[in-house]
């Protein structure tokens, strides 16, 4: 009787996944959670096959784990970084969670491409670890570190009542009252690509609160050098200025290098100046070499991306 409602569970999650990422009406969100909520299994670790034919080792009591599995969590930023991405590319991925972007960059760039992701959080990276070995992707590098300005050890701050929003929360600088903690090890962009012999980087993804001035700081060399074509960032103002930093800080550092910030908005890329970013934003940075930039148009959609580049 419990393999039957095991397998009438599976069934039903799949035809609800189902739903939500080849329709659009309006109240689909709100009635796959509703629905959704009702289906969760028992186990905190589910197998579960993506909509796009890949697979996951998912919590989907975790709330950005369940809109994961439906397709609902960020589905034009997942777009997005495929887009960005051609076969034989090589992407890092700064603060990957349980691979959600990762395996998305790696089935894009193929066995002749790679993917290096960067993950702190000791659960989250044994989820990532995981899920690259249910794909059985070889051309996923798993790093189970912090990215900072220097190689070394950092101390990662947990909190008591996890965020599952923000992916858990744990962040290098301390912002939460009764935070545990833990002592990590970290690395500097330029010593891992110096060490892996990596070539040019086609897009860095970072989402690493608040830690991206402390990423960029720590690969000054390669920007300077062989500045990756694309950064793709989460900008938290707020969370800047909780650090002690300007909130344009990351347009200033990369604008030294010659990079153009862009905005994401409703699947099209907006050419924009640090002052217009709202509060927590995602944000394109384009290398001055970049196609994009080359065109000297202001406003590029998600679909004209293939044929930029």
């Amino acid at each position: 009787m419990n393999n039957q409602a095991q397998h009438i569970g599976d069934f039903m999650r799949g035809v609800l996944q189902n739903l939500s990422t080849h329709t659009v009406f309006k109240g689909r969100t709100r009635l796959v959670r509703a629905v959704g909520q009702r289906l969760v299994p028992a186990a905190h670790a589910t197998p579960c096959r993506m909509w796009d034919n890949s697979r996951m080792i998912l919590d989907l009591h975790d709330p950005m784990q369940f809109d994961m599995y439906y397709g609902l969590y960020e589905p034009s930023m997942r777009e997005l970084v495929c887009a960005l991405l051609r076969p034989g590319d090589v992407m890092f991925d700064l603060g990957a969670h349980v691979g959600y972007f990762t395996i998305a960059g790696a089935k894009r760039v193929g066995a002749q491409g790679a993917v290096h992701a960067f993950e702190a959080l000791p659960a989250n990276a044994d989820a990532l670890q995981a899920n690259v070995r249910a794909n059985q992707m070889r051309n996923v590098h798993v790093n189970r570190v912090a990215v900072a300005d220097a190689s070394g050890s950092i101390l990662l701050h947990i909190p008591a009542q996890r965020d599952h929003d923000a992916g858990g929360a744990a962040t290098i600088m301390d912002f939460f009252p009764a935070a545990t903690a833990l002592d990590i090890p970290a690395v500097a962009l330029d010593d891992y690509i110096a060490a892996q012999s990596v070539g040019r980087i086609a897009l860095v993804k970072m989402d690493i609160e608040a830690a991206e001035v402390r990423a960029l700081r720590g690969m000054m060399r390669t920007l300077a050098s062989q500045p990756p074509r694309r950064i793709l960032s989460e900008v938290n103002t707020v969370r800047l200025r909780d650090s002690g930093y300007a909130p344009d800080i990351l347009h200033t550092m990369l604008a030294t290098y010659g990079y153009t910030s862009w905005q994401i908005q409703r699947e099209r890329l907006i050419a924009a100046r640090a002052d217009t970013q709202t509060a927590v934003s995602n944000v394109l940075f384009l290398a001055a070499d970049d196609p994009l930039v080359r065109r000297g148009e202001t406003v590029i959609s998600f679909q004209q991306l293939a044929a930029i580049q």
